[in-house]
């Protein structure tokens, strides 16, 4: 009998390892992980971030994070601020490097260049 409960593919997060952790301020952190060979994004697209579940909990907290790092770059890099009583950043501000991340397989979003009406201004 087959299990109806898996979840397709793309759904299933990957594991990543965290390679640097930059803390600006007190509200403010960097990190950069391992990115996988067929990941491949646009600038403007974002993926969902999480990490292993602990004890008590259900099921990994999985976030949206925009990609900071060129689509060319061998790791991805993202920003981040600090919640203390977040349900994820309060544990993920306290990551170091060689931890692992839940990363997506998929990333997603159209804040890309494609994706803009032709207009006389862009403000960003």
């Amino acid at each position: 009998m087959t299990s109806n409960t898996s979840l397709p593919l793309k759904k299933i997060p990957d594991t990543q390892t965290v390679t640097a952790v930059t803390h600006y301020t007190d509200r403010l952190f960097s990190f950069r992980v391992t990115r996988p060979a067929s990941l491949r994004f646009r600038s403007g697209e974002f993926v969902m971030i999480g990490l292993p579940k602990i004890e008590g909990q259900n099921k990994s907290i999985m976030r949206a994070y925009s990609v900071a790092s060129p689509s060319w770059d061998d790791e991805l890099e993202f920003y981040s601020i600090k919640v203390v009583d977040g349900p994820l950043t309060s544990r993920l501000q306290k990551i170091k490097k060689g931890d692992t991340i839940l990363l997506s397989r998929k990333p997603v979003g159209t804040l890309v260049l494609d994706a803009l009406l032709p207009g006389k201004n862009l403000y960003m």
